[in-house]
């Protein structure tokens, strides 16, 4: 008991004098204001990678649609070539058949008329 005592008396008035008042202890965690500045740097990072990926989809964008008019255009050149050649082909039997009209008619009407 005389131990209890001897340290109270050197311990001081703990009601006038309770102890340091700097910052809190490690264990009750961050300050509002230190958790505010961590929540607006992650807000700043979010907001940068969303800049970034609104850029490269603007890109994106822009590349595929180069790239689906590059594509509209050799389309439309193959279909006109193919409706070229068709053309070519069709003249081609339509004077072949004239052709064997004019010849097989030659030896009817000679028939007929002999």
């Amino acid at each position: 008991m005389y131990l209890v005592s001897v340290l109270l008396l050197l311990a001081g008035d703990i009601e006038l004098n309770p102890g340091p008042s700097g910052r809190r202890s490690v264990a009750k965690g961050p300050t509002p204001e230190e958790e505010i500045l961590t929540i607006q740097s992650q807000l700043e990072e979010i907001q940068t990678k969303l800049t970034q990926l609104d850029t490269s989809g603007a890109e994106s964008r822009t590349n595929l649609n180069t790239r689906t008019e590059q594509l509209e255009l050799r389309v439309d050149r193959a279909l006109e070539e193919s409706i070229t050649v068709l053309k070519k082909d069709y003249e081609t039997k339509i004077g072949e058949i004239k052709e064997m009209c004019i010849s097989t008619k030659e030896p009817i009407l000679s028939f007929v008329n002999a």
